[in-house]
């Protein structure tokens, strides 16, 4: 009976691969991480600093983006660093005319409204003076209608769900308004941007700070009429702005040299507030890196008592953090990704160990040798080659 590649390499998960989107545990992982702890530290400091992490993210398909977020909302979840971040995943989907109030919806419903009401109700009974509280409830939300919506969301059902309504940007009958007692059937780009600062503001009273973590922003390309074109431009020039102490954000971007973003997102009024820490590109692993990368993605996907045994039974030259490669395997391995320094990025690396494991296995070998991945790599690393 033939093993998997589970049973036969004593892996501990079914494969090599890696879903941080569906699997938590793929969350906690981020191998040959240096990088990535200094860009935690960056926002921490960020926070402690009482200013909020702004950037861009880019990198080509493969090089981590999305697994990065994901790995930032678990670090934060679980930190006990004594500011409290409140990371939020939020995925952008536009079309030729969808204006930034898809993503505010969108950025709204991350954080849910019933998180949101009850940073309302612990705002209110914070403060014991009712005139007090309502004063300074109006130096956060300086809009009568911005606050009757607010305080709505601790209201019936009926009017929690019209309140949200109102609050995500969409538009309100002339009766509904008026239920609501907002002056306005929509609000603006504008609007909507000074409506979630003020929200991240609540949040920092009560001792919480907002991170979105925005994925897939080069949909954004889709996006082709002026007028929503101007929409998007004008609510990130704002959220990039000095004005924003409240809501921190990272948009990542998948960009290659003949896709980049769209220019309209990164004109100099843009690019000018965020600074030079505000963009960040992740780039092929170079070779150091890489080697840290594979001896943490093979030490974390086998079983190391089951590795042990095996390594001795069949009298492999390898080790934990080696294996299933013998040695000269691994350096072949590393060889192969050297002599194409532009794939060596996890998704490609990821892709070849599998292919070569997958030889290994039908070949009936304990571990896989240099030959196999001589065979088989390139292919992974440069498939038109």
């Amino acid at each position: 009976m033939v093993s998997t590649l589970q049973e036969h390499f004593n892996l501990s998960r079914a494969s090599f691969q890696l879903n941080p989107k569906v699997n938590a545990e793929d969350r906690k992982l981020f191998f040959g991480s240096d990088f990535n702890v200094q860009r935690i530290r960056d926002i921490e400091n960020s926070y402690l600093a009482g200013e909020v992490p702004r950037f861009y993210m880019y990198g080509n398909y493969g090089t981590g983006k999305t697994h990065l977020l994901y790995h930032l909302k678990y670090h934060f979840e679980q930190s006990t660093n004594p500011v409290r971040v409140i990371p939020l995943i939020v995925q952008v989907e536009a079309q030729s005319s969808t204006r930034f109030h898809s993503l505010h919806r969108r950025m709204l419903d991350s954080i849910t409204i019933d998180r949101l009401a009850e940073a309302v109700g612990r705002f209110q009974a914070s403060i014991a003076d009712y005139k007090e509280m309502q004063l300074r409830l109006a130096t956060l939300f300086p809009s009568e209608s911005q606050r009757n919506a607010m305080s709505m969301l601790r209201s019936t059902q009926a009017n929690r769900t019209l309140a949200w309504k109102w609050l995500a940007g969409e538009r309100l009958s002339a009766s509904e308004q008026q239920v609501l007692a907002v002056t306005t059937g929509q609000l603006e780009t504008g609007e909507l941007i000074d409506l979630m600062v003020a929200i991240g503001e609540l949040f920092i009273n009560g001792g919480e700070r907002l991170l979105f973590l925005i994925d897939e922003a080069e949909t954004l390309h889709n996006v082709t009429n002026a007028d929503a074109q101007t929409s998007w431009h004008d609510a990130f020039r704002r959220l990039a702005g000095e004005d924003n102490h409240s809501v921190g954000w990272i948009l990542a971007f998948y960009e290659t040299p003949t896709a980049t973003p769209p220019e309209w997102m990164t004109q100099g009024d843009i690019l000018d507030r965020l600074g030079d820490r505000g963009v960040m590109r992740l780039e092929a692993l170079p070779q150091v890196t890489l080697k840290r990368f594979l001896n943490d993605l093979l030490t974390d996907f086998v079983v190391k008592d089951k590795a042990v045994a095996a390594i001795s039974k069949h009298g492999m030259d390898s080790e934990v953090g080696v294996y299933p490669f013998t040695r000269d395997g691994f350096s072949a391995f590393l060889d192969e990704a050297k002599d194409h320094p532009d794939r060596a990025i996890p998704r490609t690396i990821i892709r070849a160990v599998t292919s070569c494991a997958i030889e290994a296995l039908r070949k009936g070998q304990n571990g896989i040798g240099p030959d196999t991945v001589r065979e088989k790599a390139p292919a992974e690393f440069y498939p038109l080659a």
